[in-house]
């Protein structure tokens, strides 16, 4: 009987250790999703209107990157229908970035249809990179995979984040 009340001790000590590494690393991982969840900010694609675009774009370039879909009014543009498509998906891989959309021609007056899509890029309330087309990121056949992906990535990095 004594051996079996030792042999119960033993066992309440090591499942204390056990419980109380277990309480450690449920804190740390808690501690890291609290930091994950402030980074992320956003996570969507937020659909600008014009009256709402210092606001939702300028101003908010203060506190991190804003990327900028000026989208085509046809439905016909398979670039600009494409970016949508991706603009959906990073949104929801980088969320601590914004990731806006509006129609070209309710952003800019008289915005040749010929240019878009176009990618613009705020920091701090200014333009910092504008890319006309696709073209450049190799048209329709962009993707979150690969070379492309990562050129879009250079636009936006800094040496604080490290997406790469």
């Amino acid at each position: 009987m004594r051996s079996f009340l030792k042999n119960i001790g033993n066992i309440s000590r090591d499942d204390y250790k056990i419980n109380s590494l277990l309480i450690s690393i449920r804190k740390q991982r808690l501690q890291e999703l609290s930091t994950l969840a402030s980074k992320s900010k956003y996570g969507s694609v937020y659909h600008v209107q014009k009256p709402s675009y210092a606001h939702e774009v300028t101003e908010a370039s203060d506190d991190s990157y804003v990327l900028v879909h000026l989208a085509s009014a046809l439905g016909s543009n398979i670039e600009s229908r494409r970016l949508t498509e991706l603009w959906l998906q990073m949104a929801q891989i980088f969320s601590e970035l914004k990731f806006c959309e509006i129609r070209a021609d309710m952003a800019i007056e008289d915005y040749p249809e010929k240019n878009c899509p176009t990618i613009l890029i705020y920091y701090k309330g200014d333009i910092i990179k504008q890319v006309v087309t696709l073209r450049e990121l190799r048209g329709v056949k962009i993707s979150l995979n690969g070379m492309t992906f990562r050129k879009i990535l250079e636009l936006i990095s800094r040496p604080s984040i490290n997406y790469l």
